[in-house]
């Protein structure tokens, strides 16, 4: 059950997001942007094809530059498939009730956020699995240390030097739901069990490639990642683009929206110099 402050948060959300939306599509009518809205496929380097499925209207569309920006997703866990329930990603928690208690697998930026979030708000209690000596790993340890003793004072337990052993959705005869979990420490090989409302798996995002057709170009994807040039371009292609998620070579907003701003400059700049 959601409560009535519950309730408010997420009715505050979605009323943001949907204010954003809305300045974003003011702000490309009055550039004269043209929207189209469907799943787009490359069928060749200067080509699209862009298909509506709820209208059924289906567009072809040739430019001279392209630029991918399509974000990317959760990385579901190879041995413990998110439900949307009991088990969950970032893409499901903001608009689930708060849970009474968490787990969040993965001690990385995304993960710490939401511990932060959710004990910051007092009604749940969080642990961590990180299965290095500290979380945060792709951070300068001074602030890592800084961040992990904040959490702390929150109440957050973190499972260092944990790895997941195993991991149950479950319901008992009540009706009530949870998950039960089991890790073990990497130094004494030591297990515990622990039992918590929900589970949130944060061990990192995928760009989204599929179904964009990058077969029909040469654009390279090594290791799940777009390999592109000092100027974001997909190589060996001088006219595609990458930016944000969609390369996973920082995965931040502002660092998405810079490279977008940037592949903009040398679009034109190079148009310049023709």
């Amino acid at each position: 059950q959601m409560c009535i402050r519950d309730r408010k948060m997420r009715a505050g959300l979605v009323h943001a997001a949907e204010f954003r939306e809305k300045q974003l599509l003011q702000a490309l009518k009055a550039a004269k942007v043209r929207q189209l809205e469907g799943s787009a496929m490359f069928s060749s380097p200067t080509e699209v094809n862009v298909y509506n499925p709820e209208t059924g209207e289906y567009s072809i569309v040739t430019a001279d530059y392209f630029i991918i920006a399509t974000g990317s997703a959760a990385r579901e866990h190879p041995h413990y498939p998110t439900d949307g329930d009991n088990i969950i990603t970032s893409d499901h928690i903001m608009m689930q009730p708060l849970p009474k208690s968490i787990v969040v697998v993965g001690a990385g930026v995304i993960g710490c956020e939401f511990a932060a979030i959710l004990a910051n708000l007092g009604k749940t209690r969080v642990n961590i699995i990180d299965k290095a000596p500290r979380i945060l790993p792709m951070e300068d340890e001074d602030i890592a240390l800084y961040v992990q003793g904040m959490l702390e004072k929150k109440g957050v337990t973190v499972h260092h030097n944990s790895a997941l052993f195993d991991m149950q959705a479950y319901e008992d005869e009540s009706g009530q739901r949870g998950v039960q979990y089991m890790i073990q420490n990497n130094k004494t090989k030591e297990h515990s069990v622990h039992n918590v409302e929900r589970a949130l798996i944060s061990i990192g995002r995928l760009p989204n490639y599929k179904g964009l057709g990058l077969e029909n170009t040469k654009c390279r994807v090594t290791d799940g990642r777009m390999k592109v040039d000092e100027y974001q371009r997909c190589v060996p292609h001088m006219n595609i683009y990458a930016v944000g998620d969609a390369t996973m070579d920082i995965a931040l907003v502002n660092m998405g929206e810079t490279e977008g701003r940037n592949a903009i400059d040398h679009i034109y700049l190079s148009l310049i110099h023709i």
